[in-house]
């Protein structure tokens, strides 16, 4: 990133929009929020707008700059950088219940009650969700663990 690149520091109002509250340079640690500029400050705008789903049972970060967040079987995905602008368009519908997702360097790992799917894809409109085959049933949610770029997890057979 070059000189002068800054990020964008958004807040949402108590009618549940997203406002631009300020522009920090990326090296800023801290920023001072004064809640009556909400007032003042542009909604976020986006052509496809729509809120993340208000019960999702999971969410983490994507390693490509977009979250992914899960509710029994649909996998939910977030626009890239823009963490409020959930498409659902990108949705993707699995057999099976999710019961968690570990990132990984291409993407990620679905756990699911029928066996794990890899997220493939750097872009939530072409996010693949093919099965692995083989992967056992995860059996439960507390059980998956992050291994930094592999998962683990209880199945039924070990």
């Amino acid at each position: 990133m070059g000189e002068g690149a800054r990020k964008a520091l958004f807040c949402s109002d108590s009618n549940g929009n997203w406002r631009l509250v300020a522009y920090l340079p990326l090296g800023t640690t801290e920023y001072t929020f004064d809640p009556f500029s909400m007032d003042t400050a542009p909604v976020a705008s986006n052509a496809l707008y729509e809120t993340p789903p208000a019960d999702l049972d999971g969410i983490v970060l994507s390693p490509f700059g977009f979250m992914y967040g899960w509710k029994d079987n649909t996998l939910c995905v977030s626009d890239i950088l823009m963490f409020h602008t959930w498409n659902s368009d990108y949705q993707k519908t699995l057999p099976f219940k999710i019961l968690g997702i570990v990132p990984t360097t291409q993407g990620g790992i679905v756990m699911t009650e029928g066996g794990c799917y890899a997220l493939l894809g750097t872009d939530p409109a072409t996010l693949d969700a093919p099965p692995i085959t083989g992967t056992p049933a995860c059996v439960s949610v507390d059980s998956i663990v992050d291994m930094g770029g592999y998962a683990m997890y209880a199945a039924d057979d070990g």
